[in-house]
């Protein structure tokens, strides 16, 4: 595999795995092939500059896992392992990212893809950031009913933090309210 495809398929699960699972930045970098198992990530801790923490938080020391969409474990299990380091997504050089590289490595070019018109191919991803994955992750679930308690140990939080900061109003509630009030 060309070493260009290689990277691009590598930021294309990266960025899946923001999105499909709602995991921190830190975590995303910060995870190992043996955290995946087919059906689920575990998150054992987090990477901040290129170093790895134990724990999902600095305050909360244990392993949380979170469901794997179909789609995303195909990708995942096809994505071929090195055996130069047992991370999930290494740098080139088989390290940890530091957030700062993966920003401008991965992040940027994503937000900066034209058609061959000049025309961004991603609009609405200029006021996004990783995180915004995050919010829009916990928003969705939440609004398809999973439970508060179940989607906030997947998250890491409490329910009224996840409640107060993550979810936010989809505004798809107008029709259910009208039936509800009659």
């Amino acid at each position: 595999m060309h070493a260009f495809a290689a990277a691009a398929g590598q930021h294309e699960a990266m960025l899946r795995v923001l999105s499909d699972c709602g995991l921190r930045i830190g975590e995303l970098l910060g995870l190992e092939r043996r955290d995946f198992d087919g059906q689920v990530i575990s998150n054992r801790g987090s990477s901040h500059e290129g170093v790895f923490t134990e724990g999902d938080q600095v305050t909360k020391k244990h392993v949380r896992t979170v469901p794997v969409p179909a789609a995303l474990a195909q990708l995942l299990a096809a994505r071929p392992a090195r055996i130069d380091t047992p991370l999930l997504f290494p740098t080139a050089g088989g390290t940890l990212w530091r957030e700062s590289n993966w920003r401008r490595q991965v992040w940027n070019p994503v937000k900066a893809l034209v058609d061959d018109d000049g025309e961004l191919l991603f609009p609405h991803m200029q006021a996004a950031t990783p995180h915004s994955f995050r919010h829009s992750w916990e928003t969705h679930l939440h609004a398809a009913g999973i439970d508060p308690a179940d989607l906030a140990a997947m998250a890491g939080h409490t329910i009224s933090t996840m409640q107060a900061r993550y979810v936010h109003a989809l505004n798809q509630s107008y029709d259910a309210v009208r039936r509800a009030v009659g």
